[in-house]
C-alpha cells in the first residue's frame, strides 16, 4: 500500500494497493543497498506505465528523501512510501476506502460494536 500522495489525478496516492512485481538494484551492489526502484502493479492507477513481457502494467517507484530539523540538526530518510498491507492495524486503515479486504473476525468482539465500527 502507498503511504503518500505521490500523483492524485492518476490515483497514485495514500492507500493504493497493488502487487510487487519486480526489484530492481544496480548490478555492483548486490543487493546489499537499498534498491534503485521498485515495480508495483497497481490496482486503481489511471497513468503512464511499463508493460513487461507478461503484459502486466508495472509503475517504476523510486525511493523518497524526507528531510527535517531534529533537536541534533537537519535528519534525512530514504525510503519507499510503501506498506505491506498483509498485516495493517485498523488505527492505520481510518479514513481509508479499500476495494479489496481480507480478514479474519475471529470468534468475539473485543468491546460490542466495535467490529461494526471498523467495517
Amino acid at each position: 500500500m502507498l503511504t503518500a500522495n505521490l500523483w492524485v489525478s492518476t490515483g497514485f496516492v495514500n492507500g493504493a494497493t497493488g502487487t510487487i512485481t519486480d526489484i530492481l538494484y544496480k548490478e555492483e551492489s548486490g543487493h546489499k543497498s537499498l534498491p534503485t526502484a521498485i515495480l508495483v502493479s497497481f490496482d486503481q492507477y489511471r497513468g503512464q506505465t511499463l508493460t513487461n513481457l507478461d503484459g502486466i502494467s508495472d509503475v517504476p517507484n523510486v525511493p523518497i528523501r524526507s528531510m527535517w530539523e531534529g533537536k541534533s540538526g537537519i535528519c534525512s530518510r530514504l525510503q519507499f512510501p510503501f506498506s505491506l498491507t498483509w498485516a495493517i492495524k485498523v488505527h492505520k486503515l481510518q479514513d481509508l476506502t479499500l476495494s479489496k479486504v481480507v480478514t479474519d473476525l475471529g470468534k468475539r468482539e473485543f468491546a460490542a460494536g466495535l467490529l461494526v465500527y471498523h467495517l
